[in-house]
């Protein structure tokens, strides 16, 4: 991984605990509103303190695996407040999202 992808991953982590942090106590995931097609068939929608994730799979991808445009795409997810949360209240799950 070379020094730009880095430094990409390490804002986007970066990024994903100051959601966390602002939205209170909220699940393991945040969902994009539309997943980032990254080739044979595959998407990404969803991504935790750590890894993004395909869709309709539980194993996590590693960041080694996409490529850097991928990459730039899910920081700019994050940036521009384009993905929501699931939060529990009162034992029933809703979608939340972040206000501008």
């Amino acid at each position: 991984m070379n020094f730009i992808k880095k430094h990409l991953v390490s804002n986007i982590k970066i990024k994903v605990k100051d959601i966390k942090n602002q939205m209170g106590s909220i699940d393991n995931f945040i969902y994009f509103d539309e997943d980032i097609d990254i080739g044979y068939k595959q998407t990404i929608n969803r991504i935790n303190d750590w890894y993004p994730f395909k869709k309709e799979e539980i194993v996590n991808s590693g960041w080694h695996d996409i490529k850097g445009e991928f990459i730039i795409q899910i920081y700019h997810k994050l940036k521009y407040n384009r993905f929501y949360i699931y939060k529990s209240i009162d034992g029933k799950s809703y979608k939340i999202r972040k206000k501008c």
